[in-house]
């Protein structure tokens, strides 16, 4: 009798059993989720670098290559007298040093380009673009006004932005838009003239201004990285339109060149 009771079922003596069995298991699974759960946080990091890498970089354009790369242009002189307006601005530009944006002198392809990128990422608007010059062979108004405008969307973009880039075509070829007038114009008149084009707003404009045009006296409230950086250079957890404009007042009329920098500070 002593021998049967022995031999007799104990439940928890198979439970422990079970558990030491699928031990490894757990730990695998739960080693699987600890990775998963890094990798997760570590794309998100990466996805918001690329956000931040990727302010105020809209208005350059890789339509027109011609063998050399164009650069917003500024001299020694201004920059110079820019610091001496803004002692917090000047301290940050001899920390930064000097800044290479690129630009694209054809404006009409830089307007292009702008429709283009607007709610994309930067590569999605390059495969766009290219496809847009193999459509076209170059990024003129006539070039583009000859193109069906379902084509145009084929090469990747929305109908509605190629609607815009058709209509900016026909604007310019038509004569509605003289884009060798804008060089005579002064900033706000040119705002102006581009922001009748369906598809191009303020900000856009103002872009342009700076990377097309050469234009030195552009500051943009529209441009989230501008105001991110004179918030980050002046302490400001919030930047109301008055304080912008008293900036802005400060370091006419290099705007452009101030520009530059809050961009660059806003990625710190």
């Amino acid at each position: 009798m002593k021998n049967v009771q022995q031999l007799q079922y104990n439940p928890y003596d198979v439970r422990e059993s079970q558990h030491v069995a699928i031990r490894p298991i757990i730990v695998a699974i739960q080693s699987k989720l600890l990775r998963f759960a890094l990798r997760f946080h570590l794309d998100c990091v990466i996805f918001l670098a690329w956000i931040w890498k990727n302010q105020g970089t809209a208005g350059r354009s890789t339509m027109v290559k011609s063998g050399h790369t164009s650069y917003v242009k500024y001299a020694a002189a201004d920059l110079e007298a820019l610091k001496k307006k803004d002692k917090k601005l000047a301290a940050a530009i001899d920390r930064i040093g000097p800044i290479k944006r690129e630009a694209n002198p054809d404006l009409f392809s830089a307007l292009v380009g702008s429709i283009v990128s607007q709610q994309i990422s930067r590569k999605a608007a390059d495969t766009v673009e290219r496809r847009l010059l193999d459509l076209c062979g170059e990024i003129t108004p006539e070039r583009i006004h000859g193109a069906d405008v379902a084509l145009i969307q084929q090469c990747g973009t929305s109908m509605r932005k190629a609607r815009y880039i058709k209509d900016a075509a026909e604007a310019v070829c038509h004569g509605a838009v003289d884009l060798s007038a804008f060089e005579g114009m002064a900033d706000g008149e040119i705002v102006g003239r581009l922001t009748a084009l369906r598809g191009v707003g303020v900000w856009t404009a103002e872009m342009l201004l700076i990377f097309s045009l050469g234009r030195m006296d552009v500051l943009s409230y529209g441009d989230l990285g501008i105001r991110r950086g004179l918030c980050k250079l002046y302490g400001h957890k919030t930047l109301t339109k008055e304080q912008f404009a008293g900036y802005k007042k400060r370091y006419s009329p290099y705007g452009s060149i101030a520009s530059l920098y809050l961009w660059k500070l806003s990625v710190e």
